[in-house]
């Protein structure tokens, strides 16, 4: 029973959105486009690339909102490892073999020390699972009140200044990573916002998205201005925004009390997310895929935003299928080897250690 209740398919759902997201980033951060022009192209871009920090917020919202109750367990990060090693050396081989005179003596080596080299988003999640245990002992007897100051210092430093002045100091993702699943826990100790109605969330959710999308406009229309400014076209929508933790927080709040129930197809889908992550931002697919898309044949808003979505879309759907094939094909096997590399005894030792 508890495991179909943490299984609901609102949280599966916004999985399958933040991915998207992070894909929309992808295809204008390692397009053609250069994200501090003043063209309608690159603000078309700038407009889609902007949700990607949201994308990650949201992905470790998520998992850390089923993280907080339960202990560590080591298996958890032999099956992100795994994943991780099957698509680094996979695409390493078939790079080799198809596109030998395209591949680098450092995408090589990325990809044999895929962690950390390869997937920085996997070396920080790893990190946080780690840490978790650590978290866990420094809240678990705080009073709310101190919980409280704690989460608005961090909120101050992370987020705050780094919104306002460019030269505040930007904090590494690790940091955010640590933040978010504190306020994670936050929010399901004290449920936070119980009398929020879905329409008050939806109505906040709504103006967020569009003032993330006027910022972009915005700031494009004053070069000069931002250039004195020291700030591009996604400065107020990067990883230590204040605006990109609000309509992250937002959208949680909004999908946790969507009571979508229980729906197969979502949560089947939703299993692929990683490996749609892992096959569409390798550093030898991304170098190939965005070139060969070329963004930068779209001109205009409207052409450039269309294109974006489509092609994001294709992407995401493509490596969505592959993920679920090699989940059906290959997925226990994989898991199964490296679970007999790492022995029962070792993983429990470590698992103790952390606990």
């Amino acid at each position: 029973m508890s495991q179909k209740i943490n299984r609901l398919s609102n949280f599966e759902l916004l999985r399958l959105v933040s991915m998207f997201l992070i894909v929309l980033h992808h295809y204008g951060v390692h397009g053609l486009v250069d994200e501090t022009g003043t063209s309608l192209q690159s603000v078309g871009v700038g407009m889609l690339t902007s949700f990607g920090k949201s994308g990650v917020f949201l992905f470790v919202l998520i998992g850390s909102f089923f993280l907080v109750d339960k202990s560590f367990d080591c298996s958890r990060i032999i099956n992100i490892i795994s994943s991780t090693f099957f698509y680094s050396f996979l695409i390493l081989f078939l790079g080799i073999v198809f596109f030998r005179n395209q591949i680098t003596t450092m995408q090589i080596i990325r990809s044999i020390f895929f962690v950390p080299l390869n997937y920085w988003f996997v070396t920080d999640y790893i990190f946080l699972l780690l840490i978790i245990p650590f978290l866990n002992l420094l809240v678990k007897n705080l009073s709310r009140k101190n919980f409280e100051t704690l989460l608005v210092i961090g909120l101050v430093f992370l987020f705050v200044f780094p919104s306002f002045f460019s030269s505040a100091s930007e904090y590494s993702n690790i940091d955010i990573f640590a933040f978010l699943y504190c306020v994670t826990i936050y929010l399901k100790k004290y449920n936070i916002c119980p009398n929020w109605s879905q329409g008050k969330l939806g109505i906040c959710m709504v103006f967020l998205f569009l003032g993330i999308i006027l910022s972009v406009y915005v700031i494009s229309l004053y070069p000069n201005v931002t250039k004195d400014l020291s700030i591009n076209t996604l400065f107020l929508t990067r990883t230590n925004s204040l605006l990109t933790l609000l309509f992250s927080l937002v959208c949680f709040l909004f999908f946790k009390g969507w009571d979508l129930g229980y729906n197969s197809t979502i949560n089947v889908a939703s299993k692929a997310t990683l490996g749609i992550y892992l096959i569409h931002d390798n550093p030898i697919i991304r170098s190939l895929l965005w070139k060969a898309i070329n963004n930068q044949q779209y001109h205009s808003l409207s052409e450039t935003i269309i294109a974006g979505l489509f092609f994001s879309f294709l992407v995401y759907t493509c490596c969505l299928i592959i993920e679920l094939i090699r989940i059906m094909c290959l997925n226990k096997v994989i898991e199964k080897v490296f679970l007999w590399l790492i022995p029962l005894d070792v993983r429990s030792k470590i698992d103790s250690r952390f606990k």
